[in-house]
């Protein structure tokens, strides 16, 4: 019985998982997403020649672009 009071709980986690996981899209036209999220995410961006970048949720390494 419990189940069926938290089943709606349950379902907005995973959408919200969802929205979280959905890849480059949350990055802007000015940004890059080079891949996974990880402890030297800003300094990869220095060594592809970027000005900086930093991680996007859980989403990935994005990279600021040089203007």
């Amino acid at each position: 019985m419990p189940f069926h009071i938290c089943r709606p709980f349950f379902f907005g986690i995973l959408c919200i998982a969802l929205v979280l996981t959905s890849g480059p899209a949350t990055c802007d036209f000015d940004v890059e997403c080079i891949g996974p999220c990880g402890p030297d995410c800003k300094q990869a961006c220095r060594n592809r020649g970027d000005l900086g970048g930093g991680c996007v949720g859980i989403v990935g390494c994005c990279c600021t672009k040089k203007a």
